[in-house]
């Protein structure tokens, strides 16, 4: 249970370590592991370590791998990537609604398949999802004023408190889009 708790919550605790890394630089890395170091960890295990994993347990039950099955497993990096990274919104939402008593219905795992396309998905993702494209959109705002709009003194421009946020605000942007296999079709 805590592991959903812990993904629940990244995207609040990556808010505010931008600002912990971005404005107190005070030699924090003996007590506090930032979120480049997680970003960093989190994306080579489960993006690109479990695809190699998942060529090695093929190799392993003798089936024939060859590069260019190894390399059709490296496709599926960036996807991962995307999923993992925009997995906290929704987890949070959940167990907001959970422990809050609010009755939520999973609408994005329905079982029928409707015949679609790319121009009615997209508005249908940006109805549904609106609240999150919201918030995410005006923390990218945020980001962006932040490093530019403010004085000198007050700007945030490192890459460490910056990629980890922006990483994880266009993952929940790009999700709903990449991942709806309505989508994928392309059917026009």
């Amino acid at each position: 249970m805590g592991t959903y708790f812990a993904i629940g919550a990244s995207l609040v605790m990556v808010f505010v370590n931008y600002f912990i890394v971005g404005y107190y630089n005070w030699g924090y890395y003996r007590i506090y592991s930032d979120s480049m170091h997680i970003f960093v960890a989190v994306t080579v295990t489960f993006s690109v370590a479990s695809q190699a994993a998942y060529s090695i347990a093929r190799l392993r039950v003798h089936n024939k791998v060859t590069v260019l099955q190894v390399l059709g497993e490296l496709k599926w990096v960036v996807v991962m990537a995307i999923f993992m990274g925009g997995l906290s919104w929704h987890m949070f939402k959940a167990i907001a609604c959970h422990l809050l008593g609010i009755n939520m219905a999973w609408e994005a795992t329905a079982k029928d398949i409707e015949n679609s396309n790319f121009f009615q998905e997209v508005p249908k993702a940006i109805k549904n999802y609106y609240m999150m494209y919201i918030c995410c959109i005006l923390m990218l705002i945020a980001i962006l004023c932040l490093a530019y709009a403010v004085p000198y003194a007050y700007q945030i421009r490192g890459i460490a408190p910056i990629l980890p946020l922006a990483w994880s605000l266009w993952s929940h942007i790009l999700s709903p889009i990449v991942l709806n296999p309505q989508i994928t079709t392309f059917s026009w």
